[in-house]
């Protein structure tokens, strides 16, 4: 880290989920912002680099300069949006840490987020790679960005590197957000951790109360590292956290504690160390504190960690079961120092300073700091191995080479000040523990004043200096940019000319250095200046003049001069191109030329002087007479890239003839490497024995669209690599291995990792098939509830995932249009809809709606038709369930059954057709059980399954009734079929309106007028568990006590019942009872009962139009959402 960020970037700003794109009012000043988080002045103007107009079929732009390039994949975004690319020239301190910045900063506008990932192509400045003598195999790309990656994934305001390939000149990464882009290469040595970007996520019913945080970091010389979370109140003290790796991945993650969540705010920052004492943070310069530093007015506005003011931290209601929006919930809970925490869980209940601890250690222990720079420290303490949050109070020892103290202390905060060592003395009670800081970046390295120059021969001068040192006249510098020119250098301003290619690594301070320059021209007076840098990129300066004249030689002539007409440059590959020439003699053109010197660029060479500054390239041409016709292949070269080349001819003295024009040719489009994507999001957690999916859906061949791929000939790869102890499983035990979406069920509790390989097709690109890895870690643990659902983690974030106007559309997101109300079903991949009289497919992760069955039309008084796809017809689709092979609905008075694949529909039982009420042929519903098409139903309207069998709500009936799938046989499971009201056994029991059913594996429920309803299938025992016959209300409580307007929709992960109420709100009911809280709690988790509308946010800022149904694929809610004839969508909750 080389700087103080002047301002934050202003992220997570209001998103229009249905565009994916960032429209907000202020965005100047947040441009302004990005800016200056990136290095640069806040004033400076940049060029205009071009842009492009992206679509859904996939595009490739490229900016005016040529080393820029976007290759967006199809369905990576689902409309058409212009892209405006602005170029700056980077300063040399603008990059995280001691990365060298080797290309301009490239701007593109809008702020976008895509889909999917896109590639992004930035060619290096070779020429300054090698002048420099950096480490061109450790170039790294960085991105700021003010759209998060992901709904709900909130990014920490930062620099974040990538994960970036090395081709050629050009550096390849992906993203899947737009602002700004760079690349650095660091100096030559041992490097501090990479971090690719910090996520924090919100408690899930919780008023934007940020509870975990997680990043991924990599060591880029392969050192051990340590990864922590320092966190705190904003107004106190911070802790350091060792944060979790998952499972082998670089993955890492830790839980904010209870302690840390102030109203006043909440201080995090992430800092990785390696084993050498090197570290990076995010954010890179100071600490972050939430939600002040976020910049977003909603945030700051509606963050709140006791949202229902009952004096009890809303994340640990949620921890046990409880709701922050219902104040009466936390009765008999014991806070005695009244500090949010109760007793149970506050290991200082009645308020004092610091727990009992038995251990006590500071984090980072060691550390290197930039003048200027802060870092927060963070003290970890426990006692008898558990952790205890404490309040330590520190001071600093040590003082600077002029006496004054190396750096101050604030809460923890340390800024240096001054260069030195300084200690960071943490204090707890009667224990202490200390840090070490090296503040070594107040200056650049000393200035080089000893230089001077020796004439050695008519082609070489020697250099001769003394080494500077890295701060000031201590340590050593990274590095050295030497300039020569044939005229005058003189002061700082004048050092510049053409850049020396040295190699030379710097020595320690005060030793001799030494660098002799060839292939000069004789008799020519030089000028030379000579600017160290640190290993933080700051840079001394130069003032002086230093020259030396070579040597005169008898043979003055140089070799003639090449025809242009004679020399040509052919693409022969993606990375070689081919120069042609015809040989020239020596002493004007007689005799033969002893050499030839090739150099190439990635930017125009048309004189001596930049030609000078361009790459050697080695080659072995030998003389050869006059006229000779030469070649020589260029390999190595980035691919699509324009390539600029000199050739000149040397005499047997060094003697050199001149170069002036352009030869230049482009290497032909390789084939790029697929992009392996799992997201940023939670891992998966099942449990053991039930199937779980790794997905890697997200990954994309981004240039398939203009090498032509071969879809059809991409191959996707699934193996176990690792696992916990005992388990038996194997790479064989993976089910659709060979496709992005896996399915594995685990034997043992514990992590498990998966790799997955896509190998593309290089379709009409030069070059092979490429492919790309990646690692996904898989959380299994024991069943807790007795089934295989997955718990979610809701915060609430209401957004829109497809659909709007009413219509009939297929398309993606908010394209597509739906012609009626939805009822949803998941198999964890795909979103499967009914559609009045029809069936849709959704994917979930790129929003593409497909007509799978049926056709549109309103409700159908026809008979409905069995068959394939769309030959099927439907009379009015009323639920819909699916397992992994069939899809299950209610279709009038009939149950039907489609095959996922095939869509191939059946009628399962049922015969009834839906008519008009007049209508004197009257085969509608009745109540007869019996087998297949023999039973009769009347308006079934919700569907369920456990084991072999399927349950059906059947409305007109008023009971619920039980298919067995092996034999169709339907018999009535409960209710007396009269539409009363009373809780019993089978028969004994009665159903007012039963309308839907769900399972969580063992138990059914059922909403019934003002109710939710339990029933065991076993003993067939009804119960009523929420709110109260004909007491129709809008009140959160216990059971019984809750009242429930008309609740309809229903889903659960196990834990939770999710269920719509009156259409307006989403409301939890709490099933699971191995848990402090209450069971059967009634809680409002979105929505507004008394405003029907269709509004995306958070909460109780959401709003629904008429949600229909619910349904779940273990991360996010889906809702079909209705608002009278103006909008039918789907909604989606995370």
């Amino acid at each position: 880290m080389w700087k103080i960020l002047k301002l934050f970037l202003i992220l997570f700003l209001g998103i229009d989920c249905s565009l994916l794109n960032e429209q907000n009012n202020d965005s100047s000043i947040k441009e302004a912002s990005l800016l200056l988080s990136a290095g640069l002045s806040e004033n400076v103007s940049g060029e205009s680099a071009g842009g492009g107009t992206a679509t859904a079929e996939g595009t490739h732009i490229v900016s005016k300069d040529g080393k820029f390039s976007i290759d967006i994949p199809k369905d990576a975004l689902s409309e058409t949006v212009e892209f405006s690319i602005t170029k700056y020239s980077a300063p040399t301190n603008a990059l995280p840490g001691n990365y060298i910045p080797t290309a301009d900063i490239y701007q593109i506008t809008p702020s976008y987020r895509f889909q999917k990932e896109v590639t992004i192509e930035i060619v290096s400045n070779p020429s300054a790679i090698q002048a420099y003598n950096l480490e061109k195999s450790k170039s790294i790309a960085f991105s700021i960005s003010s759209t998060n990656p992901e709904e709900g994934v909130n990014r920490f305001p930062s620099w974040s590197a990538h994960p970036t390939r090395i081709d050629g000149d050009k550096l390849v990464f992906t993203t899947k957000t737009f602002s700004i882009f760079g690349i650095g290469t660091p100096p030559p040595g041992n490097h501090a951790p990479v971090i690719y970007g910090a996520y924090y996520y919100f408690k899930a019913g919780c008023s934007y109360l940020p509870y975990q945080l997680r990043t991924e970091v990599v060591d880029p010389d392969g050192d051990a590292i340590s990864v922590f979370l320092i966190t705190g109140p904003a107004n106190g003290g911070a802790n350091s956290i060792q944060m979790t790796r998952e499972g082998s991945t670089n993955w890492y993650n830790a839980n904010i504690p209870y302690e840390a969540m102030s109203q006043t705010g909440i201080k995090m920052q992430v800092i990785a160390v390696d084993i050498h004492g090197l570290n990076s943070t995010v954010p890179n310069s100071n600490v972050f504190t939430y939600p002040a530093d976020s910049g977003d007015t909603v945030y700051i506005n509606n963050y709140k960690r006791d949202a229902d003011n009952d004096g009890i931290l809303c994340a640990w209601e949620r921890d046990n079961g409880r709701s922050d929006t219902n104040p009466g919930d936390v009765a008999g809970v014991a806070d005695t120092d009244g500090d949010g925490i109760p007793n149970s869980s506050d290991h200082t209940p009645n308020g004092e300073s610091n727990p009992a601890i038995d251990h006590l250690a500071i984090y980072p222990s060691l550390t290197t700091m930039d003048v200027t720079e802060k870092v927060s420290f963070g003290v970890s303490a426990s006692f008898g191995g558990s952790f205890r949050y404490v309040n330590a109070s520190y001071n600093t020892t040590g003082n600077a080479l002029n006496g004054s103290p190396v750096g101050s202390l604030s809460g923890g905060v340390f800024t240096a000040n001054h260069p030195g060592l300084a200690g960071v003395v943490a204090t707890v009670g009667a224990m202490n523990t200390t840090a070490t800081v090296r503040v070594n970046d107040s200056v650049g390295p000393n200035n080089i004043t000893d230089l001077i120059a020796i004439s050695l021969s008519s082609t070489q001068i020697r250099l001769q200096w003394t080494a500077p040192g890295d701060d000031g006249i201590y340590g050593k510098a990274s590095s050295y940019q030497i300039y020569r020119s044939t005229t005058l250098i003189n002061n700082n301003a004048s050092c510049n000319g053409s850049l020396v290619f040295h190699g030379l690594t710097p020595k320690n301070a005060g030793l001799p250095e030494k660098l002799d320059i060839n292939g000069l021209t004789p008799n020519t007076t030089y000028y030379f200046c000579i600017r160290a840098f640190d290993d933080s990129g700051n840079l001394n300066t130069w003032n002086g003049t230093v020259s030396a004249a070579t040597q005169p030689v008898p043979d003055i002539v140089p070799p003639a001069n090449l025809f242009f007409t004679n020399l040509s440059a052919t693409t022969i590959s993606h990375h070689q191109i081919r120069l042609n020439w015809l040989a020239v003699g020596d002493d004007g053109n007689t005799g033969s030329a002893s050499a030839y010197e090739i150099r190439r660029s990635t930017s125009p060479i048309n004189n001596d002087a930049q030609c000078d500054s361009a790459v050697n390239v080695i080659n072995s041409i030998s003389a050869v007479p006059a006229g000779t016709p030469l070649s020589f292949v260029v390999g190595g070269l980035s691919d699509s890239t324009i390539h600029y080349f000199c050739i000149r001819a040397y005499d047997e003295v060094n003697n050199r003839n001149n170069w002036n024009g352009i030869l230049s040719a482009a290497t032909a489009r390789a084939n790029g490497a697929p992009i392996v994507s799992m997201g940023v999001g939670l891992n998966p957690i099942v449990d053991t024995g039930t199937s779980g999916f790794i997905d890697a859906r997200p990954s994309t061949d981004p240039d398939a669209s203009i090498c032509l791929a071969n879809a059809a000939n991409y191959q996707y790869i699934w193996t176990l690599i690792n696992k916990p102890i005992g388990s038996a499983k194997t790479t064989a035990d993976i089910t659709d291995a060979n496709t992005k979406l896996a399915q594995f069920i685990p034997d043992v509790p514990g992590i498990y990792t998966f790799q997955f390989t896509f190998v593309d097709d290089p379709g009409s690109c030069l070059d092979t098939a490429k492919f790309t890895t990646g690692t996904i870690s898989f959380t299994a643990r024991s069943p807790i509830h007795g089934h295989g659902l997955v718990p979610l983690n809701l915060s609430g974030q209401v957004s829109t995932f497809a659909g709007g106007a009413p219509g009939y559309v297929d398309g993606i997101g908010n394209v597509a249009r739906f012609g009626g109300t939805l009822s949803l079903a998941t198999n964890g991949k795909d979103l499967f809809i009914g559609d009045t009289t029809s069936v849709r497919v959704a994917n979930i992760f790129t929003r593409a709606v497909t007509t799978v069955a049926g056709a549109y039309g309103i409700i159908s008084y026809d008979p409905p038709v069995d068959g394939p796809g769309s030959s099927a017809r439907f009379q009015f689709i009323t639920s819909i369930f699916s397992d992994s092979n069939y899809i299950y609905l209610t279709d009038g008075h009939r149950i039907r059954k489609m095959n996922i694949g095939t869509w191939e529909v059946s009628t399962l039982a049922g015969s009834g057709v839906l008519k008009f009420s007049f209508d004197p042929n009257d085969t509608g519903g009745g109540y007869v059980n019996g087998i297949g098409t023999a039973a009769k139903f009347n308006n079934p309207s919700g569907i369920a399954k456990i084991g072999g069998y399927l349950y059906v709500a059947d409305n007109g009936n008023a009971v619920v009734r039980k298919i067995a799938l092996a034999t169709g046989e339907v018999t009535t499971l409960a209710g007396s079929g009269s539409k009363t009201f009373a809780d019993g056994i089978g028969s004994s029991a009665s159903f007012a309106n039963v309308t839907r059913i769900v399972s969580d594996g063992t138990y059914l429920y059922v909403t019934d007028s003002n109710t939710i309803r339990k029933i065991d299938p076993v003993t067939t025992q009804v119960t009523t568990i929420a709110g109260a016959y004909l007491q129709s209300g809008h009140v959160d409580g216990v059971g019984t006590a809750a009242r429930l307007k008309a609740p309809t929709g229903l889903t659960t992960d196990g834990r939770f019942l999710y269920f719509m109420d009156f259409g307006t709100t989403l409301r939890i009911l709490l099933l699971a009872t191995n848990e402090i809280a209450t069971p059967l709690q009634v809680s409002t988790m979105a929505g507004n009962q008394n405003n029907f509308s269709i509004v995306d946010g958070t909460g109780s800022n959401a709003r629904f139009g008429g949600g229909y149904s619910l349904t779940n694929d273990g991360k996010s809610l889906f809702i079909g959402d209705f608002l009278s004839d103006q909008n039918y969508s789907i909604r989606k909750v995370d």
